[in-house]
């Protein structure tokens, strides 16, 4: 039935419907028993904008997933307190992330627990909260962080950046409303088409840099070294920006691509889509 059918693309096609299955599967949950009374809370701040605590302990108990935090504008220390890997404990009561009920609405709550944030605590400035600095390092998000600071000197500009480099909705309501009237929303959300401008980019300079050495053409592998540094600048991007799914699709057929240049096999978009599409499925079925 399947003779001549080359072998990867059957293999493909399985674990393909294997990750369909796994993702139309996939059901979102939440640690139960911990919403709406009060709980002694501690955890790592993450980023970004929006304070995102990891490696949670409630009630002395280590608990899975992240819990988002919205701080009153009124609780001092406001930026020690948002700095990454810094611990911090409080009292609170954790609310249930909740979609609206609106039929045919965008489901906010898997999207969330995707991301394994599955509550949501508010802190006012009547809150005591107990402030370790240093507790953990996550160098990547630290960079994020700084990055993210840096570009609050650049007002407007620095906003599209924000969205265009880290993923954080930092436009105003005006500016948005332009994007929106001018049709060009889409330009500054961080999506597949920033991986494929800088895969271009990134490699075209290679080439360039490196097409200049005559010496480097006769004594080096240029394709294995440029699809090598192509890939690493790929990878950092990936987690530099957050590690979207959108992103993740577009860094894997990227890669994909990559992978046949290096081999010298005909580069084909539909199969590197599915290959990126079945390995999400299978290994993030919740996305």
């Amino acid at each position: 039935m399947f003779r001549g059918f080359p072998r990867r693309h059957l293999f493909l096609a399985v674990f393909l419907f294997l990750g369909i299955v796994r993702g139309l599967s996939w059901k979102p949950h939440s640690p139960p028993g911990y919403f709406d009374s009060p709980h002694h809370i501690c955890g790592t701040v993450g980023f970004p904008s929006n304070i995102i605590l990891k490696e949670l302990t409630i009630d002395e108990k280590k608990i899975w997933g992240h819990l988002e935090i919205f701080l009153s504008s009124k609780i001092k220390n406001h930026r020690k307190i948002r700095s990454v890997g810094t611990r911090i404990c409080f009292s609170g009561i954790i609310r249930e992330i909740r979609n609206f009920g609106i039929p045919g609405e965008f489901d906010m709550r898997r999207k969330m627990l995707s991301k394994k944030i599955w509550g949501r605590v508010f802190l006012s400035h009547r809150d005591s909260i107990q402030i370790y600095e240093k507790a953990a390092f996550y160098p990547v998000q630290k960079l994020r962080e700084q990055f993210f600071h840096y570009l609050d000197r650049f007002h407007s500009g620095g906003r599209l950046l924000k969205m265009v480099v880290l993923g954080i909705p930092a436009m105003t309501r005006e500016e948005r409303d332009d994007f929106i009237a001018a049709g060009l929303l889409h330009a500054v959300v961080i999506s597949g088409q920033n991986i494929a401008l800088l895969f271009f980019f990134s490699f075209s300079l290679l080439y360039w840099f490196f097409s200049r050495s005559e010496y480097l053409l006769l004594h080096w592998p240029l394709q294995r070294i440029l699809v090598f540094l192509s890939s690493a600048i790929l990878f950092f991007f990936y987690f530099f920006s957050g590690g979207e799914i959108p992103i993740l699709r577009a860094s894997l057929m990227a890669f994909s691509s990559l992978i046949a240049l290096s081999s010298s096999r005909p580069q084909n978009g539909l199969y590197a889509l599915s290959v990126a599409t079945a390995l999400i499925l299978n290994f993030i079925p919740s996305s």
